[in-house]
């Protein structure tokens, strides 16, 4: 999940799309670090539209994962509050703040899953900057195949699809939009 430790419970609930038992699994687990479960809390929360409760926990780990010098794993905190902000608050302002500090707490980190999540922190069609949008999605994408990670690399060629077709480059857009159809119809990725 995430890019988190091993958490083979959270991972069976988040394959069933089971955010209750996510989010319980999170409040009760003793063998993961209270940072990654906080993190946990405050998603699950924010699907729940509990936006206080999601902002506090999701601080909780922002400020864990700083204090333990995990710049990564902050990174992922940062955009759950940039996308808290936007979404639930209707904050975009705030939300590109937040966005904006989980690239920087990437820099000089090694490329992994919180990469991909911090280039793309919403759908493509949210993302106002076009060119930026084809930009992170072509990054992404190429992180996403080196990782083999189909749900990231899905949803990187979604984005890059929605990239090209809003720069006119409709044919190579869809094409790109109905292969990461193709990868989720397939059960290839699954999220």
């Amino acid at each position: 999940y995430l890019g988190g430790p091993p958490w083979p419970a959270l991972d069976a609930a988040l394959a069933r799309r089971d955010l209750a038992r996510a989010c319980q699994l999170a409040e009760q687990s003793a063998e993961i670090d209270v940072a990654e479960r906080r993190l946990v809390v405050g998603i699950c929360r924010s699907f729940f539209h509990q936006a206080e409760l999601a902002a506090e926990a999701l601080l909780d780990s922002f400020h864990a994962f700083c204090r333990d010098r995990r710049r990564s794993r902050a990174a992922v905190s940062a955009v759950f509050l940039g996308r808290l902000n936007y979404w639930l608050h209707d904050n975009p302002h705030v939300a590109n703040g937040w966005f904006a500090r989980a690239r920087t707490l990437l820099t000089d980190q090694p490329g992994g899953v919180e990469h991909m999540i911090a280039a793309l922190p919403l759908p493509g069609c949210d993302i106002e900057d076009v060119s930026a949008l084809r930009a992170a999605a072509e990054r992404s994408l190429r992180l996403a195949r080196g990782m083999n990670e189909p749900n990231h690399e899905a949803k990187a060629m979604a984005d890059l699809g929605t990239a090209l077709v809003s720069l006119g480059t409709v044919k190579d857009g869809m094409t790109r939009l109905d292969e990461a159809m193709a990868m989720v119809v397939s059960g290839e990725a699954d999220s």
